[in-house]
């Protein structure tokens, strides 16, 4: 009867034993996992970093031109005040009327297509000339292109996007939506 008792406590102090180095390891576990934790958490910062870096480069890069003109090094997504049509003889309408549905008049009656719609996206230097002129949203061929981008390169009276008070190269984006040219 004696040995049931001193067994049931080496039972017991085997136990609190075990339990301690059990628990002993699940906080080294959970050392370990927070430190790698932290680890990542660095990585992650540090990537976000160069990434951010990459990007801004990417943007830089994305916006540097390498067109016609040689005083736009850098363009403007964004001006506190847009470029703006303002010829003498003519505003922005008008101009389109007069200059861009001819173009696309002769286009869609060479090629058999109807052209409902245009996202004309123009690039204005310094001094107010259409520098460059794409066409995004827009199915059109690559001579209509073409044509449309030389009537916009002729495109004069325009005043230069303002940002920080200071005339820069910017964009000018022109959505226009029509059944009919005429």
């Amino acid at each position: 009867m004696v040995l049931l008792p001193k067994l049931k406590i080496t039972i017991f102090y085997n136990l609190k034993k075990y339990l301690k180095k059990s628990l002993h390891f699940s906080i080294f576990i959970y050392t370990i996992a927070i430190k790698l934790l932290l680890k990542i958490m660095k990585l992650i910062i540090l990537l976000k970093k160069i990434f951010s870096t990459f990007l801004l480069l990417l943007i830089f890069t994305l916006t540097t031109s390498y067109s016609q003109d040689k005083n736009c090094d850098t363009i403007a997504r964004y001006t506190e005040i847009q470029p703006k049509f303002k010829s003498e003889t003519s505003n922005l309408d008008k101009y389109f009327n007069n200059h861009i549905v001819p173009v696309l008049l002769r286009s869609m009656e060479r090629d058999n297509v109807l052209i409902t719609k245009l996202h004309i996206i123009l690039t204005i230097n310094l001094e107010g000339e259409v520098i460059e002129a794409t066409f995004s949203k827009s199915k059109l061929n690559t001579l209509c292109k073409k044509e449309l981008r030389e009537a916009f390169l002729t495109m004069k009276g325009w005043q230069p996007g303002i940002l920080n008070n200071q005339a820069v190269c910017s964009y000018y984006s022109w959505p226009i939506n029509s059944i009919k040219w005429q």
